[in-house]
C-alpha cells in the first residue's frame, strides 16, 4: 500500500517587484548573459567582499586563536544564512534575498566581540554614536569598493533594507539606531515601513529583517551553547539545577520573565521543559552525560543542535499586517507580513542565551578575555585620536578618507570605521607597534 504523502507546511512565495531589486545607481544593471537573479548578483558581491572574510578573524565568544572548533563572526554568519534560508523556505521568502541578509547581518561588529562593540559605543558617544547594526550600513553603501561609479556595494534595495532592524537616528534612548548622515538612505530602502502595531503606526523591520532576527537570535543561542559545552565550561549539572534552589538559575528565570512580562511559575516551567528535552526527554540527546566515548559525546552534540534548530524553525509563522497607507496599492510586499514566534520558543531561546551568559561570558576566563580586548580598543582609539601626528598613523588609503577641514567629529568616524573593520590578530598587532618599543619594523606595512 503506498504511503501518504504529507502535506506541505510551507507557505505560497511572496512577490518580489523592481522597487524591490532597484539599486541607487541605476545604470549597474545585469549583464544579458548572466543568469543570475539580482539578489544571487547582491549574494555574490558580499561573499567577495573584503568586510565579508574579515570576520573570519573576529571573536564569536571564544578568540580564534582559541582553536579551530569554536565559531568566529564568519561561521556564525554562515549559520545565520542557512538557518535563514530554512525560515525562508518554510515562509515563502526569497531564500537567496534572506542568505544575502544573513550572510552581511554581522559585517560592522568590531575586534572582540561584544567587548569590543561596547568599548567604541562608549568612545563613539560624543561624535555620532556607534551601533554595528549602523555600521553595516555604513559599510555596504559607503566603505566597501566595487566599482568607481558609485559608493559601496549598490546592493539591491530589499538587501540594503533587509539590514536596518533599526530605522530611528542618532541618538536613541535604547542605543538602537542608525547613523544621522544614513537617514535619506533609511527612506530610500523603506519606503513602506509604517504599519500598524497594537493599533499605533511605526517604521518597523521588514519581513527578510524579521526572519534574520529569529534566525540570528537561534544561531547565538544553539551554537554558543555547543561551543560552550564543547569548552567544558556547561555540563550535566548546570541543566539538573533547580530555580528554586540554585541563585543564579532562579536570576535567570526571573530576568527572563521580566523581558516576556509572563509569571516565574511559566517561565520556570520553560526551563523544566528545556531541561527535559536536552537531558532527559531522549537519550540521543545526552550531550552532557559523562561519557568515555567522545565520538558519542560529538554526535549527541549535534544531534541536539539539529533538533533544537528544526524546532526554532518550525514554530514559526507568517502574519499579515496593516499599513499606514492601506488604501494605496503596495509597491513591495516586505511590508505586508511579519513573522511570528510563539512566546513559549522565544522564552527557551532566552534563557540558553542568559544560561551561556552567565555560566560562560561572565567567567573569570572570558572577562579576562574580555577585558583585555576593550583595553587595546580604547588605547588604539586615543592614539588614533589624539597622540601627537595622529593621522599619519593611519594607513595612506584611511587618511585620504578624511574630511579636508579635520574636525573632531569626521576624525572620529573615520578611526571607529577603521577600528570597526579590523580582525582581533590585526588589532593586536597594531596596538604592539604602537605601545611595544621593541615590537615592529619599518619594512613591516599594516
Amino acid at each position: 500500500m503506498a504511503s501518504r504523502k504529507r502535506p506541505s507546511r510551507r507557505m505560497r512565495k511572496i512577490p518580489y517587484s523592481k522597487h524591490d531589486k532597484g539599486r541607487r545607481c541605476a545604470s549597474d544593471r545585469l549583464a544579458s548573459d548572466d543568469e543570475r537573479s539580482e539578489f544571487e548578483r547582491d549574494r555574490s558581491r558580499i561573499v567577495h567582499s573584503a568586510a565579508f572574510r574579515r570576520l573570519q578573524g573576529k571573536t564569536q565568544v571564544f578568540t580564534p586563536s582559541e582553536g579551530d572548533f569554536f565559531r568566529t563572526r564568519l561561521t556564525h554568519s554562515l549559520e545565520v544564512a542557512q538557518i535563514g534560508k530554512g525560515l525562508a523556505l518554510r515562509l515563502g521568502a526569497d531564500t537567496d534575498l534572506v542568505e544575502a541578509i544573513s550572510l552581511i547581518h554581522d559585517l560592522g561588529h568590531p575586534p572582540f566581540g561584544h567587548a569590543g562593540e561596547s568599548e567604541l559605543k562608549e568612545l563613539m558617544d560624543p561624535y555620532g554614536g556607534f551601533e554595528a547594526n549602523a555600521q553595516n550600513i555604513r559599510i555596504l553603501t559607503k566603505l566597501e569598493s566595487k566599482s568607481g561609479d558609485y559608493d559601496g556595494l549598490n546592493l539591491t534595495r530589499a538587501v540594503v533594507d533587509g539590514q536596518m532592524k533599526y530605522k530611528d537616528s542618532f541618538p536613541e534612548e535604547n542605543g538602537k539606531f542608525v547613523y544621522a548622515d544614513d537617514t535619506g538612505l533609511v527612506d530610500w530602502a523603506s519606503k513602506e515601513a509604517s504599519v500598524s502595531v497594537f493599533g499605533r503606526y511605526k517604521r518597523v523591520m521588514s519581513f527578510e529583517c524579521g526572519i534574520l532576527d529569529w534566525a540570528d537570535e537561534v544561531a547565538y543561542a544553539v551554537h554558543d551553547l555547543e561551543d560552550s559545552v564543547h569548552a567544558g565550561y556547561i555540563d550535566a549539572h548546570h541543566f539538573s539545577l533547580n530555580p528554586s534552589n540554585d541563585p543564579r538559575i532562579r536570576d535567570i528565570v526571573e530576568e527572563v520573565a521580566r523581558k516576556f512580562k509572563k509569571s516565574v511559575a511559566c517561565v520556570t516551567d520553560s526551563y523544566n521543559g528545556l531541561v527535559k528535552i536536552m537531558v532527559e526527554q531522549n537519550p540521543d540527546f545526552r550531550l552532557i552525560r559523562p561519557s568515555h566515548d567522545h565520538e558519542q559525546q560529538k554526535a549527541n552534540r549535534r544531534r541536539l543542535t539539529t533538533f533544537l534548530i528544526g524546532r526554532y524553525i518550525k514554530c514559526t509563522s507568517r502574519m499579515s499586517r496593516e499599513r499606514a497607507d492601506k488604501g494605496k496599492r503596495s509597491v513591495s510586499s516586505r511590508y505586508l507580513y511579519h513573522i511570528t514566534v510563539p512566546w513559549q520558543y522565544r522564552v527557551e531561546v532566552a534563557l540558553i542565551n542568559r544560561l551561556v551568559k552567565v555560566f560562560v561570558i561572565q567567567s573569570p576566563q572570558i572577562s579576562a578575555m574580555e577585558s583585555k580586548g576593550r583595553h587595546i580598543v580604547k588605547c588604539l582609539f586615543g592614539k588614533l585620536m589624539h597622540g601627537d601626528n595622529a593621522q599619519l598613523l593611519l594607513p595612506i588609503d584611511w587618511r585620504e578618507r578624511l574630511p579636508d577641514e579635520v574636525e573632531a567629529g569626521g576624525k572620529a568616524r573615520v578611526v571607529s570605521d577603521y577600528i570597526s573593520g579590523m580582525t582581533d590578530g590585526y588589532a593586536q598587532k597594531l596596538y604592539a607597534k604602537l605601545f611595544f618599543p621593541n615590537y615592529g619594523s619599518i619594512y613591516e606595512v599594516l
